[in-house]
């Protein structure tokens, strides 16, 4: 039987302030200078990762969550372009 995925939103996992954090970081990020992804794991997600865990009922891996991230702003950065 297929495994049913679930359709995440950052505010699944993020607070609002959290999610404007990562917006500034998105902004201010030098894209070819490494990945932002490491920058949000870092500043955003591993300082709250109990809290966020909490949020989702389940551990979680912050480098996993901060993948999303990176894709969610990158898609939205896309669109907006």
């Amino acid at each position: 039987m297929p495994h049913a995925t679930k359709r995440m939103t950052l505010g699944d996992f993020l607070t609002d302030a959290q999610i404007q954090e990562c917006l500034a970081l998105y902004e201010a990020h030098d894209h070819s200078q490494g990945s932002f992804a490491a920058v949000v794991r870092k500043r955003v997600l591993e300082p709250n990762i109990a809290a966020i865990d909490a949020k989702l009922g389940c551990p979680s891996d912050p480098a996993y969550l901060a993948y999303a991230v990176e894709y969610v702003l990158n898609a939205n950065a896309r669109a907006s372009s």
